[in-house]
């Protein structure tokens, strides 16, 4: 009787270990050899197997006594593929993937296709995509998003009882006819058909596994709420799995390297938002198969999630019924006597749509949309956009509406075996060394004799156009094998001449330097991700470091005066916008920069004449919808405290539980007396303000669908309108506009705050484009890339169809030509940017700081310049480039005429 319980225990295990050992043979079986089962289940069982299986885990378990038990229970391990999202809040793909693992594997990869040449020199200017400046914003933002990961995964191990998730379901992007984004949570990741897995089994199975308690609970991201994988329990390690070269080849060989160290791995999903043009969503598609084909080799469950952020409004909730009466009513203007040119990579008409169908033939189900395809892989879904951005802009407004945004996780899962022992490491190697063998600790210029010495194949090679060969983790590709990952975790590179000499880009970066006349290695210090933020160019208009707790002082600080939102009425404001140091400001209160917005977007100089929002909004530290939900709070703000005076506390709790989003609520200041701003109603912006700058995200939207409705159209010589143009490739002159010499000061002066701090104002950038296109006739797309390289803000949606627009060749009825001169009086009165950027004229009085030309004898002798020696002559006629001064408020002076 007393051995009775035991023998039970005995026998207990011995067929529960049976039973997951013939489940194993099962689910092999089912990958490679499908028909072996279709008969009674113990005739389909190898006896031989069964056993062998079970003394191999016998001895699998045996073996690794000295491992933490807690690294053999990560049954599920979700990958988020950092993309243009780096960021904890408001991100969907994070979201999603820590909601049900064990094991949570963030991995951002610098992929050598996103930063050589778009287009190899002669045809192309052979720039980097990626220039120096905006690759040293990305490190910044890598090094941000590395330390919030961190911060998350140690609040994960300090308080596992935390509830990481929010209540609401997540807003993914669809990959199956039928699923609705209002669906319940687990439905709403859009889960995929699992590839590698017995027959029958799916994703969606797996997750309901999952959440039934098979695995790990999702609050600990562990058993009983302990590390994963010897992953620290006590602060240290954590962070994110940084890489050189392409993400197929990546992706698998990181899985592989944890499957190895995690026998009981069972499911992998992988979660990331999409990106534009057909090359990404090819990539997206490379690297979904590559991992397909791994867990049907590896007998893992793999099932992808896709999200959408790109936009204001989600593409599954644009009014497409409204878009076809503006899309009929207004089209671009066809070539005077002939028909209008087919467009490039689509067809020349569309047939109207009728009854209940949608843009890409797939029917409202239940009263709403749904689509079979992700948006960048669906043109059919944006054929009713309108060509005409203000058509595309009223429908949108009077019918759409903007999701909430979502906050970050309480708390992550940690990162499994072997990565969370590696992020204990003090001392692990950076991503560059990884790939390389690179001594992270060289921070000098790898070029010339300072070049670090590669192992043999070591690098990722190949200029534009060319095959890549593959690096040592890539060996694999295009046979069966799979080789390991090697490495640790990886850091973030402190110069960004590691990223480019990593993947053999220094000759685009040198090219580069050539043309705007610069050496980046004196302007771009290192990067120390522990120690405070490199200092900038002191004469920039954009001071500020990328992330997103950066971005979101400078929103704060844009609409509400001060960077940490809304103040109690009389308190003292401080004057910091999230590029310097705050300092108490007892002089009186400030009003936010927002109450002058329609005013000052415009001008050509200073911080704050523009939000400043563009560049964390393309890396991805900030979203537009979480801009929105805060000009929607402060248009609130206003609208009570015009109607009721300044707002007591209960009025503020009351605006909180109003509030959409998470993250608004929590950004409502707790305790505030009035939630008016920093000075009462008086200096608060106006509604108009608001709904101007909401305007402006949503114009942005319009570029960005119209990428998604023409495809690679924007990147072609003809533009969307497909009209055949014959432009100059003059390389000199090319190169005198790039180093801003053209004798045009408001001109040359742009152009070099360009080259020098990656940022220019929007009237500057349509004033360069114009004299390109219009008065030198060169090709917009040497322009087009050159601004891609150097833009802080780059985004190839807003670039590339803002050029077609300059050229000619875009879809807008439009056709403008600005004159620059003109132009700089009207945005730049003091002409303090020609002052700033032009050192050659900064002694002379603003009117000739305009006109250099209309200088009389006795000023050029009095001032010491001349022209043609001290500062080049104009590049073109400067007559045609001056007209009469208009505008309200404007003051008209009348111009001087250049002398002979």
């Amino acid at each position: 009787l007393q051995l009775l319980p035991l023998s039970h225990i005995s026998f207990s295990l011995f067929i529960g270990a049976f039973s997951l050992s013939a489940t194993n043979v099962l689910r092999s079986s089912a990958v490679t050899e499908p028909k072996c089962h279709k008969k009674w289940l113990m005739n389909s069982i190898p006896v031989t197997k069964v056993f062998n299986s079970l003394r191999g885990r016998v001895y699998k378990v045996s073996s690794r006594a000295n491992v933490s038990m807690t690294s053999i229970h990560v049954r599920s391990v979700d990958l988020w593929w950092i993309r243009r999202d780096l960021r904890t809040v408001d991100n969907e793909a994070l979201t999603g993937a820590c909601r049900q693992a064990d094991a949570l594997l963030p991995v951002y990869c610098f992929d050598p296709r996103d930063i050589q040449p778009r287009r190899a020199a002669p045809a192309g200017l052979g720039v980097p995509k990626l220039g120096p400046l905006r690759c040293r914003f990305l490190l910044e933002g890598l090094a941000d998003v590395q330390r919030e990961i961190r911060q998350l995964q140690v609040a994960a191990a300090v308080a596992p009882a935390v509830a990481r998730l929010p209540a609401r379901p997540l807003h993914a992007v669809p990959q199956a006819a039928g699923e609705q984004r209002d669906a319940a949570p687990a439905a709403a990741l859009a889960i995929e058909p699992v590839h590698g897995a017995p027959t029958g089994v799916t994703a969606a199975a797996a997750t309901r596994k999952r959440e039934s308690g098979e695995t790990a609970n999702c609050t600990s991201g562990g058993p009983a709420g302990t590390s994963v994988g010897g992953g620290s329990s006590g602060g240290h390690g954590g962070g994110l799995v940084i890489r050189f070269g392409r993400p197929e080849v990546i992706l698998p060989a990181l899985l592989t390297r944890v499957a190895a160290h995690n026998p009981q791995l069972r499911h992998v999903s992988l979660h990331h938002h999409l990106d534009l043009l057909e090359e990404s969503a090819t990539l997206e598609r490379e690297v979904a198969g590559a991992l397909r084909a791994w867990g049907a080799r590896t007998g893992v469950n793999v099932s992808v999630h896709v999200y959408w952020d790109r936009t204001l409004y989600h593409p599954d909730d644009l009014p497409y019924h409204l878009y076809e009466k503006a899309s009929y009513a207004v089209t671009p203007p066809p070539l005077e006597g002939q028909p209008d040119p087919p467009r490039p990579g689509r067809k020349s008409s569309q047939p109207r749509l009728t009854g209940k169908e949608n843009a890409s033939g797939d029917r409202a189900v239940g009263g709403k949309q749904s689509w079979a395809l992700p948006p960048n892989a669906d043109r059919k879904r944006f054929q009713s956009i309108p060509p005409v951005m203000t058509n595309f802009r009223k429908a949108t407004q009077s019918a759409a509406s903007v999701r909430p945004s979502i906050p970050a996780p309480a708390s992550l899962p940690p990162l499994p075996a072997p990565f969370g022992a590696a992020a204990e490491d003090a001392g692990g190697p950076t991503a560059a060394a990884v790939l390389t063998g690179w001594d992270s600790s060289h921070v000098g210029r790898p070029d010339g004799k300072d070049r670090p010495e590669q192992a043999d194949g070591g690098g990722v090679n190949g200029g534009a156009g060319e095959e890549l060969p593959q690096h040592p983790l890539s060996e694999h590709a295009g046979h069966g094998g799979v080789t390991e990952d090697g490495g640790g975790l990886g850091e973030v590179p402190r110069t960004v001449f590691e990223v480019y000499d990593a993947v053999d880009a220094t000759d685009a970066l040198h090219r580069l330097e050539e043309l705007v006349g610069l050496d980046y290695s004196r302007l771009l210090p290192p990067i120390d991700p522990d120690g405070p933020p490199a200092p900038h160019e002191p004469r920039t208009a954009f001071p500020f470091h990328a992330g997103h707790d950066h971005a979101l002082r400078r929103l704060k600080y844009y609409v509400w005066g001060h960077p940490d939102g809304p103040q109690p009425s009389g308190a003292p404001t401080r004057r910091g916008d999230g590029a310097d140091v705050c300092k108490a400001s007892m002089g009186g209160p400030q009003p936010p920069s927002l109450l002058y917005f329609t005013n000052t977007r415009a001008q050509a100089v200073g911080v704050d004449n523009s939000t400043k929002l563009s560049p964390f909004v393309s890396l991805g530290c900030i979203t537009p919808r979480r801009i929105h939900e805060e000009v929607t709070r402060v248009r609130a703000a206003v609208s009570r405290s015009t109607a009721c005076g300044d707002a007591s506390e209960a009025e503020v709790e009351d605006a909180r539980d109003r509030t959409p989003g998470a993250a608004a609520r929590e950004n409502l200041t707790d305790g505030s007396s009035s939630i008016t701003g920093n000075s009462g109603s008086d200096t608060m912006p106006d509604p108009a303000e608001c709904d101007w700058l909401a305007m402006h995200l949503c114009i942005r939207d319009f570029f960005i669908f119209t990428v998604l409705k023409e495809g690679e159209a924007v990147l072609d010589e003809r533009g969307i309108v497909g009209r055949p143009v014959s432009w100059r490739r003059d390389r000199e002159v090319f190169s005198r506009w790039a180093r801003g010499a053209t004798g045009l000061p408001f001109v040359d002066a742009n152009m070099r705050e360009l080259a020098a701090t990656g940022w220019m104002s929007n009237r500057g950038r349509q004033n360069v484009a114009s004299l390109l296109t219009k008065d030198l006739g060169l090709d917009w797309r040497w322009g087009a890339e050159l601004f891609e390289s150097l833009l802080l803000d780059c985004d190839v949606a807003v670039n590339y169809c803002n050029w077609c627009y300059f050229a000619g060749i875009g879809n807008d009825p439009r056709n403008r030509h600005f004159k620059t001169v003109t132009q700089g009086i009207k945005y730049d009165e003091d002409a303090v940017l020609s002052a700033t950027w032009l050192p050659e004229l900064a002694h002379l009085p603003p009117p000739l700081r305009h006109q250099p030309w209309s200088m009389t004898e006795a000023e050029a002798k009095e001032y010491g310049i001349v022209l043609g020696r001290d500062y080049p002559e104009s590049i073109v006629d400067p007559t045609n480039h001056v007209a009469q001064l208009t505008g309200t408020g404007k003051r008209k002076t009348k111009l001087a005429k250049p002398r002979k």
